[in-house]
């Protein structure tokens, strides 16, 4: 789209899955963090970045027992009562929530947990922005707006 853009349609469809995957998490108690380029549109825009095509979004290991989706997801993938389809991601150690079976625009969901204070994770993609952190950063999380919706950073 015009070269770089992801079209206007598909961010709605990308705000949309957001709103509803942080209120899902939200309402199972897991807590989750803005993370990587989505923190960054996040401080840079208040929203998605205009040429991205997913949001990233962190969230405690120890967590993901909380939600019925991300519990039920050692068995493939579950398409749930709106459409949403919640997966384990092939590429690695990391959930995905596709807005539809046939619109695959995404939030990742990644796991992390604190070793001797420093949050990391299972898997590593080769992004720069793509290191552990002291976990004392998300303590406490802050709230801001984000592609509609109050999050947390």
């Amino acid at each position: 789209y015009q070269d770089r853009w992801t079209p206007p349609c598909c961010l709605k469809a990308l705000r949309q899955t957001t709103k509803y995957v942080i209120d899902i998490l939200k309402s199972s108690g897991v807590r989750y963090w803005l993370e990587g380029g989505t923190l960054l549109g996040a401080v840079r825009h208040q929203d998605i970045i205009p040429w991205d095509y997913d949001v990233d979004l962190g969230i405690y290991l120890e967590d993901v027992e909380n939600c019925e989706f991300l519990r039920s997801l050692d068995s493939g993938s579950v398409v749930d009562e709106n459409g949403y389809v919640w997966e384990k991601a092939v590429e690695g150690d990391f959930y995905r929530v596709q807005y539809s079976q046939s619109n695959h625009l995404h939030v990742d969901l990644w796991p992390f947990y604190a070793r001797e204070g420093i949050m990391t994770k299972n898997t590593w993609m080769d992004h720069r922005q793509d290191v552990e952190f002291p976990e004392h950063f998300l303590k406490p999380l802050v709230p801001m707006q984000f592609a509609g919706v109050t999050a947390l950073a």
